[in-house]
């Protein structure tokens, strides 16, 4: 099997690449903040939920049946029906607001606005969280590679872009310690002395078959890459608070279950009537 460094540097040193204005935008949390936090947000939700129930058991119910779903009751009712008044009026239309200039400029713009739109789906393993194993495909070729950076700080579900194109993330990644083994033993994975001390790189595990490989296929893991060197923080910071949400919520929700409730469906025909607009 063979490996190829590829020459790809995102700076020389991460902390350079933050600006404080970025920072602001989270800060660290307290376990007592996040239990606070779980606390209000489930104790909102309930009330909420209470609000619903009220209401739909409240209209004005002309006919109801009701069947147990998985030891759960389900209620459907069929509500008085809502009168719903359409109006014929005429709008101006969007392009009747601007002239031919005004409006050839407007969508120049948004044209140059838009950027290609790329699903990027990743799977792989963050060791130790330092060094992450990713894969994805890409023309029908299999690519694997190492980088020096912990991807388990992206979201499952997220966007980062570059210059031309804006990449919706799908990532699909474990967190694995390596337990003080070395990555020589077993399957061959990189060690951080493999790497530059002062720069983000990936090392690219050849496909099988000798499949070449095109340049083109790490477009979507440089630009998580210069994502990550210029929100390296903040993204840690996030994923840190996210994990003492995750505990103290699931804190919460044991000491507090969710209250056992009946599904209710209501179901509201329409009547539609027209009236004529007065505009001429």
């Amino acid at each position: 099997m063979k490996f190829l460094v590829l020459l790809f540097s995102v700076l020389t040193t991460i902390a350079a690449a933050d600006t404080p204005s970025e920072l602001a935008r989270t800060r660290p949390i307290s376990e007592s903040e996040a239990a606070a936090i779980v606390k209000a947000q489930e104790e909102g939700r309930e009330i909420a939920k209470d609000r619903l129930e009220h209401d739909l058991r409240n209209e004005d119910v002309r006919a109801t049946a009701s069947a147990t779903v998985g030891g759960r009751k389900v209620i459907f009712n069929i509500a008085k029906p809502v009168e719903r008044k359409t109006e014929t009026a005429s709008m101006e239309s969007e392009s009747e607001r601007f002239s031919e200039v005004e409006a050839e400029a407007f969508f120049q713009a948004r044209e140059a606005e838009q950027k290609e739109s790329v699903q990027f789906t990743l799977s792989g393993t963050v060791w130790d969280k330092q060094a992450s194993e990713l894969w994805w495909d890409y023309k029908g070729v299999r690519y694997r590679v190492f980088a020096n950076a912990d991807f388990l700080l992206f979201p499952g579900l997220g966007e980062v872009e570059d210059e031309d194109t804006r990449y919706t993330l799908f990532t699909m990644l474990t967190d694995q310690q390596s337990n003080g083994r070395s990555p020589t033993e077993g399957e061959w994975r990189p060690a951080l002395a493999d790497f530059s001390p002062d720069a983000l790189e990936y090392i690219v595990v050849d496909p099988k078959d000798d499949a070449k490989i095109d340049s083109e296929a790490f477009a979507g893991i440089e630009a998580m890459l210069r994502h990550y060197a210029a929100h390296h923080e903040e993204m840690q910071i996030g994923y840190d608070n996210a994990e003492k949400l995750r505990k103290a919520r699931a804190a919460y929700l044991e000491a507090n279950p969710p209250k056992e409730r009946d599904t209710i469906i209501n179901f509201r025909p329409r009547k539609v009537s027209e009236t004529l607009s007065t505009e001429q």
